[in-house]
């Protein structure tokens, strides 16, 4: 008998490209502040994103901060290639949005996943309480929370959280890397191969 799993869903490079737009943003500012070196849209996807291609300029971390908690810069992303197609597929399994963008842009998120066609369901954003470096132990949390009755499943382009899951072998808690923008090369799956393999 199949067993019956409830999916929990990364939003952003996973369902939309946000690194483009924090990409795009922090061109046009690096340029008005003389930041050197600026890099290309592809270097910045293999330093695994911005913190990696900007976090020695001059500014950057209170400029990141700023976009991350801006819903003007959380709306109008580009969606990821067969992101929409997949999830109306899979929505029957799917049970929540879990993001580490921070809990003011709840509203805002839900908005845009509707007007980009998106399932509704719940978007359960990553409390003020929660600092941005415990985002992984935070979903994990999460996740045994919404495993009490079915298997968890988490689908996010994030490494961390993906090895964070494999290391702590619970049978109730399962993750799907997607293949992101900023995920090292062969190591995740296209939305074509995950729908093929939950549908």
């Amino acid at each position: 008998m199949k067993k019956e799993i409830i999916i929990a869903q990364d939003i952003d490079e996973c369902l939309f490209n946000s690194v483009k737009k924090h990409y795009q943003e922090l061109t046009k500012i690096g340029k008005k502040l003389g930041w050197t070196n600026l890099p290309t849209y592809e270097e910045v996807c293999l330093l695994g994103g911005t913190h990696g291609a900007y976090g020695k300029q001059t500014g950057y971390w209170e400029i990141n901060e700023e976009m991350r908690n801006s819903s003007e810069f959380n709306q109008g992303l580009e969606p990821i290639e067969g992101s929409l197609e997949a999830l109306t597929l899979l929505q029957s399994m799917l049970g929540i949005y879990l993001t580490t963008r921070p809990e003011n842009l709840t509203l805002i998120t839900e908005e845009e996943l509707d007007e980009a066609g998106f399932p509704k369901r719940e978007v359960v954003c990553r409390p003020k309480s929660i600092p941005l470096e415990h985002t992984t132990e935070w979903k994990l949390d999460v996740l045994r929370y919404l495993a009490q009755e079915k298997t968890a499943t988490m689908i996010d382009d994030s490494m961390s959280l993906h090895n964070a899951i494999l290391k702590a072998n619970d049978p109730r808690i399962e993750t799907v890397l997607f293949q992101g923008p900023m995920t090292p090369k062969g190591k995740g799956k296209t939305w074509k191969k995950i729908r093929e393999e939950l549908k």
